[in-house]
């Protein structure tokens, strides 16, 4: 008899701790782009300092309403 109190396996939760909290980082680094986008900080150094995609980062951009610096 199985006397686990975790019927789906140990293994299980830790993939959706693991899905959490990945997407927990992801947006937490989406926090931060638009922190940069805010303080008007040019997009080819966002694209450096996040190693996010241009287009990712137009893409929150756009979300949120801030316009793009460019260098």
């Amino acid at each position: 008899m199985n006397n686990s109190l975790n019927p789906l396996g140990s293994t299980t939760i830790q993939k959706y701790l693991d899905q959490g909290e990945e997407k927990g980082k992801k947006e937490k680094a989406r926090e931060f782009v638009v922190k940069l986008l805010k303080r008007g900080k040019p997009l080819d150094e966002i694209i450096e300092d996040t190693d996010f995609s241009e287009k990712k980062i137009k893409k929150i951009a756009k979300e949120h309403g801030i316009e793009l610096k460019h260098n």
